[in-house]
């Protein structure tokens, strides 16, 4: 995503606040598939956010899911189109220059919810959205570790 964000001069930035990210960021699922809604995500929010402006990614680990948040400081969504938003082939009414098939968000839900989690968007104050998902946390076990 570093080549789409410095052609469009977006800034990329990640927060995990005061966890310790190997140890509690864990989830299972497939890494391929978790990556496409990653790159899916990233790329709508790069996409539409203005040039010079940032996009950052949030980590937020809890007990029972991991949260993964998306924001950027574009026009936000409009309210009329926030239940289609993950539709299949649905495409919202924009400005920007690129223009997807109307299948990014509508395959990341397919993701998460077969990896038993959930995806949502909302607007931000004063602009700008976010898109968010959330799934079931894989408890720590120092097996894990690399």
């Amino acid at each position: 995503m570093t080549d789409l964000a410095a052609s469009r001069r977006v800034h990329i930035s990640l927060t995990y606040g005061a966890s310790d990210f190997r140890q509690f960021l864990w989830v299972k699922g497939d890494t391929l598939q978790l990556q496409r809604v990653m790159a899916n995500l990233l790329t709508n929010a790069i996409n539409h956010s203005p040039r010079g402006e940032r996009v950052e990614v949030i980590l937020e680990p809890s007990s029972s899911h991991q949260t993964v948040k998306v924001t950027d400081n574009g026009a936000g969504i409009k309210p009329n189109e926030l239940p289609h938003l993950f539709e299949r082939f649905y495409q919202g009414q924009s400005d920007r220059q690129a223009k997807g098939s109307g299948l990014g968000l509508y395959l990341s839900r397919q993701i998460v919810e077969a990896h038993g989690g959930t995806i949502w968007a909302e607007n931000r104050q004063p602009t700008g959205a976010t898109f968010a998902f959330r799934l079931p946390t894989l408890p720590y076990n120092s097996s894990y570790s690399a």
